[in-house]
């Protein structure tokens, strides 16, 4: 009997999920705005504990496609702004991004290729297939300029299953990645970072500040928040503010950001 009434409880779970994920795509064809039907996936946790599998793989090609549908509207996203974060480039500068090195959530490979520019054997990944087609276009482009090979690799992968690629890391950046989570993500994200992290590497983290006024856009984060996500086999060396540019959006081309420094243990 408790068997029927924990199928009951899943099943209705399921069916609410599968609303719920019905409601966010109808929100984002009208808004556009994937990181903001993104934040409403927070009313998930209840039942994403009790759905079955597939409502997790339902999920996620519901957020591959809301992505993709990012990267190929005729506007670019604000993020794609088709040059490398500065805070990422005084980084590349200063010989920090090094050694074999993954770009999380890559989008079009603006940061990966830097870091290849740069020496690092570099790998690109991102839930989009339409971002990784555009960013190899780009490292086969400066492949046939410069008569060599690809710059970098580029593979269509999910960073909360990092696992997958088999692979280890010296360094590991994230440009806008960690915000885009949920509160039950968090941890996933975290752990799947840190399964291809050597210890001893270095994630290099950028997300949207609490220090940003206004409510659009991603959800803000606090310093104590990367430190508490961090807190476990992680030190935080350090945390600051930086800024992110953007295409233009509510009238803004920059908005406030964390840089935030964070070895493997």
């Amino acid at each position: 009997m408790v068997g029927h009434f924990h199928d009951l409880a899943c099943d209705d779970a399921f069916q609410h999920t599968a609303r719920l994920l019905a409601q966010f795509s109808y929100a984002y064809r009208v808004t556009h705005d994937v990181y903001t039907v993104a934040l409403n996936l927070d009313a998930l946790p209840q039942c994403r504990r009790q759905v079955s599998n597939s409502a997790e793989h339902g999920r996620m090609e519901f957020m591959s496609d809301s992505w993709d549908d990012s990267y190929t509207r005729p506007d670019p996203a604000p993020w794609d702004i088709g040059r490398p974060q500065p805070a990422f480039a005084r980084l590349a500068e200063a010989g920090l991004l090094r050694g074999r090195l993954l770009d999380s959530g890559c989008g079009t490979g603006e940061h990966t290729l830097l870091a290849a520019d740069h020496g690092a054997d570099a790998t690109g990944v991102d839930i989009s297939p339409s971002a990784i087609a555009t960013a190899r276009a780009k490292a086969a482009a400066r492949a046939e300029e410069s008569g060599g090979p690809a710059p970098a690799r580029f593979e269509v992968a999910d960073v909360l299953d990092l696992p997958g690629l088999l692979d280890t890391f010296d360094t590991v950046i994230d440009s806008g990645v960690f915000h885009v989570f949920s509160d039950v993500d968090r941890p996933r994200y975290v752990a799947s970072l840190a399964s291809v992290l050597r210890p001893g590497g270095t994630c290099y983290l950028a997300c949207f500040s609490d220090r940003q006024p206004g409510t659009w856009g991603p959800r803000r984060v606090t310093r104590q928040e990367l430190r508490a996500a961090f807190a476990v086999g992680w030190t935080v060396e350090s945390i600051a503010a930086e800024a992110f540019h953007v295409n233009p959006v509510q009238g803004t081309t920059q908005v406030q950001a964390w840089l935030a420094a964070i070895r493997r243990d």
